[in-house]
């Protein structure tokens, strides 16, 4: 048996672990992943090494992440990969997707949409992986004896955690809790910084709105359980920066379910310029961050002393 496991290269400690973890299977495993040491030597050409992998493998793993997908290289051995399958050559495809990539999404709109696609850090999921391999006999029966899955995951969350942003895969809605003040709020971006413009007045009215808000809200809902399982002090971190001073307060509001419940409100008292803001994420009911579907950032009335202003919210994480 021998693995080729295609990842970009921005993906390394999700590409070792799951190398780590395919070699507690079955030691005798032939693994080719570019993220291991001695797999491309010095002065090697990699790009001859890699077809030569793709080529003497008969199990293709993807793991598709967001840096999958914008990776070139990545989607050229998705291809190759296709073609051995298409040719009908006895050649296995088990593609994981990495959140905030769904299942959904992982291989939409590419020739292999077919096929079902697994989560890497869902336990039943990788069971499920190592009874596949047992089943084609690529692996022996007592390999999923050997396997310590919850490690593994827990492995799988720290990685994901300290590779990338879980924010980045929110849509971002600013409202007015006034429907005729569409143009109450305003927000621009630029890159992790996020931009409020405010104007109670906007549509000329005399009534102040309730509140304004900028929400990040997810497709579906996302598991923030099983990241906190990983990191205990796993915590919401993001710089406020009040530069009108015309904000005294803003709740951060985390809501789940896919029509939106509060779980959790953090008020956060703020002063002039910027405001370093942290709110933990241990506390939370467990069931509550298993579907979360949103988190906002509320500003009521009695917390803006002016009629205009302007706030932005920068380097917003879950970390």
């Amino acid at each position: 048996m021998k693995v080729f496991i295609s990842h970009s290269s921005r993906d390394l400690e999700l590409a070792k672990a799951f190398s780590y973890f395919l070699k507690t299977l079955y030691m005798e495993m032939d693994i080719y992943c570019t993220s291991l040491q001695g797999t491309i030597n010095q002065g090697e050409n990699f790009i001859n090494s890699i077809e030569s992998g793709l080529k003497g493998s008969n199990v293709f793993i993807p793991l598709i992440t967001q840096n999958y997908c914008k990776s070139k290289y990545c989607l050229i051995e998705l291809g190759y990969a296709y073609c051995k399958l298409a040719a009908k050559q006895k050649y296995y495809i088990l593609p994981f997707c990495i959140p905030p990539i769904s299942k959904a999404e992982a291989l939409l709109s590419t020739p292999l949409s077919y096929l079902q696609t697994a989560t890497l850090n869902d336990k039943n999921d990788v069971e499920n992986f190592v009874k596949i391999l047992i089943k084609n006999k690529l692996i022996p029966e007592t390999a999923l004896m050997k396997a310590d899955i919850n490690e593994f995951i827990n492995r799988i969350n720290t990685a994901i955690l300290n590779n990338g942003n879980i924010i980045e895969n929110a849509i971002i809605l600013p409202i007015c809790s006034d429907k005729r003040n569409p143009e109450a709020i305003f927000h621009t971006q630029d890159n992790n910084n996020h931009i409020v413009n405010f104007n109670l007045n906007a549509n000329n009215g005399d009534i102040r709105p309730e509140f304004i808000s900028l929400v990040f809200k997810f497709p579906g809902t996302y598991n923030f359980a099983d990241f906190l399982f990983a990191n205990d002090n796993m915590e919401l971190t993001c710089v406020l920066n009040n530069y009108t001073d015309s904000l005294t307060n803003i709740d951060i509001e985390f809501k789940y379910y896919e029509i939106p419940q509060k779980l959790f409100t953090s008020k956060i008292n703020l002063n002039s310029g910027k405001n370093e803001i942290k709110v933990p994420i241990k506390g939370m009911h467990i069931e509550g961050l298993k579907q979360i579907s949103e988190i906002c950032f509320v500003a009521w009335d009695r917390y803006i002393t002016e009629i205009e202003g302007m706030f932005s919210i920068e380097n917003i994480k879950i970390n």
